[in-house]
């Protein structure tokens, strides 16, 4: 997928990821309803941001894949952001056959060129599986990307975290080929962020030269280095992002403002 760009200005990104929708409005995660919370991620993004050129999803649209759940993800953005192409990796809570037939073919490109950048879309998800992994053929291809695009500013995509986070009980699921994926992206020396969902919190470190990051859930938030699973108060967020043509990249949380969301803190797990 190419992308117009506007020259004249940074390249925006609105990344959003974890939503958890549910087959039926009004779905409710550990009491919070996943709907209302992410319509009030979306429109938060649309008062306080810039129109994005993109919309990017890192997986988990679905609490429970269904038909439903994708259309009502695809209705709610539409609605907030007419016009504006999004793209989406599959989460371990996501059916790529199903999101296949629910999404435009638009929605699930391997790679998205936006003028000196390229995204790639990686898909880390192990079919009835918690954790994740990068097949030995998504991780050629994504050496066969990275040695085609030498010229590229690079943002590699998936769901699951390549790297440990700091919470015991969630870094077991992390992607299990994360060593050749790392040594890949930093023999190439040109990717600039790495970019995740899965763990329903903001994230950031660095290897090297390249940023690993995550961004909050539109749902639920898990509390940070944590030994077992617990959640966090904050409030539902979104990562964004400004790339500029010589590579130089912002990015910033934002978070709704505070909402009395009936979320049962004392859970221990779902």
């Amino acid at each position: 997928m190419i992308l117009p760009i506007n020259a004249e200005r940074p390249t925006r990104i609105l990344h959003i990821t974890d939503c958890h929708l549910g087959a039926e409005s009004g779905e409710t995660l550990l009491g919070l309803n996943v709907e209302a919370s992410f319509v009030d991620v979306l429109e938060h993004a649309l008062v306080r941001e810039e129109s994005p050129d993109l919309i990017l999803v890192t997986g988990d649209i679905a609490g429970h894949a269904s038909h439903e759940a994708y259309q009502r993800f695809s209705y709610h953005v539409e609605k907030a952001f007419p016009n504006i192409p999004y793209v989406c990796v599959p989460g371990n809570h996501d059916t790529k056959d199903i999101m296949a037939s629910a999404f435009p073919e638009a929605a699930l490109p391997r790679l998205v060129e936006l003028g000196d950048w390229l995204i790639v879309l990686l898909d880390s998800t192990i079919p009835n599986c918690e954790h994740g992994n990068l097949s030995e053929a998504e991780l050629n291809f994504l050496q066969q990307t990275l040695a085609a695009h030498k010229e590229k500013h690079i943002i590699v995509c998936m769901h699951h975290q390549p790297v440990a986070v700091g919470c015991d009980w969630i870094d077991q699921y992390q992607v299990a080929s994360a060593d050749r994926f790392k040594a890949l992206v930093a023999e190439a020396g040109n990717v600039q962020v790495v970019l995740w969902g899965h763990i329903h919190q903001a994230f950031e470190s660095v290897l090297g030269d390249v940023r690993y990051m995550a961004s909050p859930s539109t749902c639920i938030q898990f509390k940070p280095n944590s030994s077992d699973f617990a959640l966090d108060r904050k409030m539902p967020g979104y990562r964004w992002f400004e790339l500029t043509a010589d590579g130089q990249l912002g990015t910033r949380v934002e978070r709704i403002n505070e909402r009395n969301y009936p979320i049962d803190y004392s859970s221990n797990g779902y």
